[in-house]
């Protein structure tokens, strides 16, 4: 449902920014492109009313549409972890005590200080086109991330919601990359460059591995259990 507004963003900010000769038309992005996809979008929920009898699939509207503000904000940290240490993998000990309550209340403090003082520091420390480029991406980032906050499981360290953050994922290693370049030697920053690839790399082969084994283990159940009572791996979650 936020992919016209990202498109709106990239419109009105990369193409201004690379092709400073040409003029944006908004008017005609509007009509042309963020109309007809908020229409297509109107579209889905017809069509899933039609269909599902709910205007809001999958986990349905009580999860989707469910707002609660402070477990939105834990999630948005969690998501920021996630991809900038690989939050669900670090040892057990540092899990525990990121969660413990005093610690944890102390890391949503400070990362609110951080996002608040963020929009000054990039105007601080980059020119005025790679500031916009930032703020391009970091728009397209939240707004990526908005529709699947109240739903990452990060918390418990489970591999199920990684799939949540994907296309938000893009643009905050964008992000990565411009400070990156900005900070780093050329040599540092392949330095760099190369060890997360490498370790992402590593972490991708074990998780994969894990989608496999939960794989097997579901096809094993599924085929030892009467199908009246579980038919599908998901039934046999819930049932737990």
């Amino acid at each position: 449902m936020l992919y016209p507004f990202v498109y709106l963003l990239f419109v009105g900010g990369s193409f201004h920014l690379l092709f400073q000769k040409h003029e944006v038309n908004f008017k005609r992005v509007f009509a042309e492109v963020f109309i007809s996809q908020l229409l297509l979008h109107l579209l889905y929920f017809i069509m899933t009313k039609i269909t599902y009898g709910v205007w809001v699939a999958h986990y349905g509207a009580d999860t989707h549409v469910h707002i609660d503000i402070k477990s939105v904000y834990e999630n948005f940290i969690d998501y920021f972890l996630k991809f900038t240490v690989s939050y669900r993998y670090i040892p057990e000990p540092i899990r525990r005590y990121y969660n413990y309550e005093t610690i944890h209340l102390f890391f949503l403090v400070a990362f609110g200080v951080f996002f608040v003082l963020t929009p000054f520091l990039i105007k601080k420390y980059f020119s005025a086109d790679s500031s916009k480029i930032i703020f391009f991406l970091l728009g397209s980032y939240v707004l990526m991330l908005l529709p699947v906050l109240n739903l990452d499981l990060s918390y418990t360290f489970e591999i199920q919601s990684d799939r949540y953050g994907y296309i938000a994922s893009l643009f905050f290693y964008a992000i990565v990359i411009v400070i990156a370049e900005r900070f780093l030697h050329r040599k540092l920053f392949m330095a760099f460059s190369g060890i997360h690839v490498v370790l992402s790399a590593v972490l991708l082969y074990g998780a994969v591995s894990l989608w496999k084994t939960i794989r097997r283990h579901c096809i094993f159940a599924y085929q030892k259990l009467s199908t009246e009572t579980f038919t599908t791996c998901a039934d046999i979650k819930s049932s737990r």
